[in-house]
Formats: C-alpha cells, sequence, structure tokens
C-alpha cells in the first residue's frame, strides 16, 4: 500500500520535472532580461552598461520632456495601428478566400502561409536591398528614392515589410478559425427550405 503511495507521488512530481527547462530558459531569456531593463532604466550607465549611479525617475523625465521622445512615441503608435490593422485585414482576407476547398488550394495556401517559415533576420535583409536606392523596387516601378532613408516614407516601408512577415501565422490562426465555425452550406440550404414552408 506505502509502495503504490510512493508510485502515484513520484507521478505527480514527474510533470514539474519536464517543465522545468522551459521554466528555466524563460527565466533566463525573458523574466531576466525585462527585470534587467527596469533597473537599468532607473540608473546611469556607462557605455560597457555598467551601472554607475541611481538616477531614480530622472531618466523618465528627462525622456517626456523632449521633443524627440514626443515623435518617437507618436511614430511607435502609429506603427502599431498600422502594423495591427494591416495585418488582421490581409490575413483576413487570405483566409476568406481559402475557406472553399478549391482545386489547388493547398498550394496557395502554403504560399500564403510561406512568410512564416522564412526567417526574420533573412526577409530583413532582403527587404532592406529591395527598397534601397538602387533596389528592385525603384527598378521596376521607375521611382528613385531610398524609401526606408526618407523620413517620409521610412514608416510605411517598415509596416508593409513588417506586415508581410505578420500574415502567416495570423493568416492560419484565422483560416482554421473560419472552417470550424463556417455553417456547412447543407445547413443553410435546409434552413431556407423551411423558412418557406
Amino acid at each position: 500500500m506505502r509502495s503504490l503511495a510512493t508510485k502515484h507521488k513520484k507521478f505527480r512530481i514527474l510533470p514539474y520535472f519536464l517543465v522545468l527547462p522551459v521554466i528555466c530558459a524563460y527565466l533566463l531569456w525573458v523574466y531576466y532580461p525585462f527585470i534587467k531593463s527596469i533597473i537599468l532604466s532607473l540608473t546611469v550607465c556607462n557605455t560597457r552598461g555598467e551601472i554607475k549611479r541611481w538616477a531614480g525617475l530622472a531618466n523618465f523625465k528627462r525622456f517626456f520632456t523632449t521633443e524627440k521622445s514626443v515623435k518617437i512615441l507618436f511614430n511607435t503608435l502609429k506603427l502599431a495601428l498600422m502594423l495591427g490593422f494591416g495585418t488582421l485585414t490581409v490575413a483576413t482576407i487570405l483566409a476568406l478566400l481559402c475557406v472553399e476547398k478549391k482545386k489547388f488550394c493547398r498550394v496557395y495556401q502554403t504560399m500564403y502561409a510561406l512568410p512564416m517559415a522564412i526567417a526574420s533576420v533573412a526577409s530583413s535583409t532582403a527587404f532592406k536591398l529591395i527598397f534601397k536606392a538602387d533596389g528592385l523596387f525603384n527598378i521596376v516601378t521607375g521611382f528613385n528614392n531610398g524609401w526606408l532613408l526618407n523620413e517620409k516614407t521610412a514608416l510605411i516601408t517598415v509596416a508593409v515589410c513588417t506586415i508581410w512577415g505578420g500574415i502567416g501565422s495570423s493568416f492560419i490562426f484565422l483560416l482554421r478559425s473560419e472552417e470550424h465555425t463556417s455553417v456547412p452550406s447543407g445547413a443553410v440550404s435546409v434552413q431556407a427550405s423551411s423558412s418557406f414552408s
């Protein structure tokens, strides 16, 4: 009876041991940098990142009172709105196009989800080459503009590149949700016939 209770106890402890590596990874790569960033924001550091003295909220006061900081916050908010709306809109349209099963539907579903499979570093480098002054985009369109260097076009260009990178995962989630929540055509025809009878 005691041995059975011991086995049962070991079985309960096992899941915690299995989750332990993930918890350690999160603590090391997510929570530790987050907490360190908060500490560093309240201090004055040298170029090596070594803490020299405690600053308190002086860094935040200086940040929010400069004109450049307000512009940075405004641009960040604008970019966040562009990314959220743009990614969701494009991914929803693509998901709705792929809901119905048609010939070669798996091919274009894979094409729409492809941005998710490409590393962000590789795609960023590719877009940087495409949108530079003598890049592919200017060659095709006939423009003569450094899209990422121009203050008027840089934010939109970054938004377009980031939306492209985020479409894949959003498309997959929306496509699966559309497939599971869509009403079968047979049910619609039955409902229509019963309403007219």
